[in-house]
């Protein structure tokens, strides 16, 4: 089962819990007993709304890319993002001794990046400009590098 129908059966869970009028222990045990702040006729259609709309705003790509000695290599699609959302790179690459510079590429052609180390990439960046940005590396070592892993946003 993929993540984004995992999601939507949980989402889909809490909507018959929150229709059949199910409370938390906190809010029954706090002397509530009019009905609960969420409740109304479209609790499900909106919490399904709200769902989707999260599940269809992120993605998940995977990639395998090997960089050449002394050079940069751009992912071959953009994504378009905006401002305050994060996207997640997260891989390993082989031979762990090079150092890669590993970022994003923004629409004026600016490179944002940082540098990995020991065959781990691991990090979350928050995007401060809304625009369109690809995923790139520029490979620093005198050897090829090969890149496994993925890239959420």
């Amino acid at each position: 089962m993929n993540c984004n129908k995992k999601l939507k059966a949980a989402a889909a869970c809490i909507a018959l819990l929150v229709c059949f009028g199910v409370q938390s222990p906190a809010y029954a045990a706090a002397g509530n007993t009019a009905a609960a702040p969420w409740s109304g006729t479209d609790r499900f259609s909106l919490l399904e709304n709200q769902v989707n709309a999260l599940i269809e705003s992120r993605a998940t790509e995977t990639y395998v890319v090997s960089i050449p000695a002394n050079s940069a290599l751009n992912a071959s699609s953009s994504f378009s993002m905006s401002a305050n959302e994060t996207i997640t790179i997260d891989a390993t690459y082989s031979p762990s001794t090079a150092k890669l510079d590993v970022g994003l590429i923004a629409s004026d052609g600016s490179f944002h990046y940082f540098t990995a180390t020991g065959g781990r990439i691991s990090k979350t960046i928050r995007i401060e400009d809304a625009g369109t940005y690809t995923l790139a590396f520029r490979n620093n070592a005198s050897y090829k590098v090969t890149v496994s892993g993925s890239v959420n946003y």
